[in-house]
């Protein structure tokens, strides 16, 4: 089992169980939760070849038709913004989490039914935050010149 993979099998066996089990421990509270896992293709043939097996035993990957890079990370949300528009037309909502984040689905849901949510994104909010020019998060001055983004959710 390769890093990525173990990391799913830790969210299928914990917060994500719900979507299997319709439950959560402790709870009687019934959810209709789909969990589904986006990726790109590796440049690792032994590893798309892992991933293709996956994603039919599991049946909860997306497999996006391009490299699996960090930098492709916004292409790979829009992907899975795509295909849940056209396979999941009755969802109600939809939430992107990193695959390092723990989601208590009970506070989640009681979140979810406590206001209305159309066309609201949530999350931490940035006034004003510099652009970084150098390592992994580095964006170049080509691609965008100023020196701070504008006020955005991250």
């Amino acid at each position: 089992m390769h890093h990525m993979e173990s990391q799913r099998q830790a969210i299928r066996d914990t917060w994500g169980s719900v979507s299997t089990l319709g439950t959560w421990p402790g709870s009687t509270e019934k959810f209709s939760i789909k969990l589904l896992f986006v990726l790109g293709v590796s440049k690792n043939q032994s590893l798309n070849i892992a991933v293709s097996k996956e994603a039919e035993e599991r049946g909860d990957l997306i497999i996006a038709g391009f490299d699996e890079s960090y930098y492709n990370l916004t292409r790979k949300v829009l992907m899975g913004f795509k295909w849940i528009s056209e396979f999941c037309t009755t969802a109600k909502y939809v939430m992107k989490v990193d695959e390092d984040t723990y989601l208590n689905i009970p506070k989640f849901v009681t979140l979810m039914n406590s206001r209305k949510w159309d066309n609201l994104i949530y999350g931490p909010y940035f006034v004003t935050s510099p652009v970084d020019r150098g390592g992994k998060y580095m964006v170049p001055k080509e691609a965008y010149p100023i020196v701070v983004y504008p006020p955005h959710v991250k």
